[in-house]
């Protein structure tokens, strides 16, 4: 029974913070506020929320200690997720083109699969800044293997897999490009930034605000890490950078 308490006092405080961080982001004044009707789409209503907890409460009645004799283990692996072994795309080469709000910092990329990454300035009170990654179609995949590797990058703080429900999902359509964006938080595990060097210490407390823009030529694929407070304040303004997405 305590077992049962504690995952789902952790899947509900995770879900809850996710949530939470929405209501409370307040967007700097330096940056416009998108359309009412873009703001109202990426908020989950009443009844979305009441049927997360449901769900939630009827998986902590489960008991998810005992797994099937030779069943892997769940969670983060101590080295951090793997990326998805799958073939690069092979459609025509695009160029996709946005524009960044102001307050965010670019910076040069680090890494050979990076094509773009910014610097999101940390709310008050968190420890450090976040970081936007942008990648273009050389990485391959597609949008479901990407989103279990980005979901497969978190845990509850007991380390715990985050359950499907915890992981919030929209489809947005922009220029004739379809947009899946992804919302997740909870303890997350940065992957090594050289093959066999060790993983970075989980950072608890994180979210996610990851985007799978399809095109022509394969998915690109842009992902925000950071403290979950600093994330919440930056929502509306990705959310916003999301809509000025076009190909070139």
């Amino acid at each position: 029974m305590m077992q049962r308490n504690i995952l789902l006092a952790s899947a509900l405080a995770v879900a809850a913070g996710l949530w939470s961080g929405c209501e409370r982001s307040d967007q700097p004044a330096s940056t416009a506020q998108p359309a009412p009707s873009t703001s109202a789409a990426t908020q989950p209503t009443a009844d979305e929320i009441a049927n997360v907890r449901e769900v939630v409460d009827r998986l902590g009645q489960r008991s998810m200690d005992a797994l099937p004799a030779g069943h892997p283990p769940i969670g983060p692996s101590a080295d951090g997720p793997l990326m998805p072994d799958l073939p690069p795309t092979t459609g025509p080469a695009v160029k996709l083109t946005y524009t960044a709000p102001d307050t965010w910092q670019q910076e040069p990329v680090r890494g050979p699969l990076r094509v773009d990454q910014y610097r999101l300035p940390r709310a008050p009170g968190d420890a450090e800044d976040a970081e936007l990654t942008v990648f273009g179609s050389n990485i391959g995949g597609g949008v479901e293997a990407n989103v279990q590797f980005w979901r497969g990058q978190f845990s509850l703080p007991d380390g715990q897999p985050i359950p499907d429900v915890a992981v919030v999902r929209q489809t947005i359509e922009v220029n004739e490009l379809t947009i899946t964006l992804v919302d997740i938080a909870g303890r997350f595990q940065p992957r090594a930034m050289m093959p066999g060097a060790p993983a970075p210490a989980p950072q608890d407390g994180y979210r996610m605000l990851g985007a799978i823009v399809e095109t022509p030529g394969g998915p690109w694929y842009f992902k925000a890490v950071g403290p979950a407070e600093t994330i919440g304040r930056h929502r509306a303004a990705f959310v916003e950078f999301l809509h000025t997405m076009k190909i070139e």
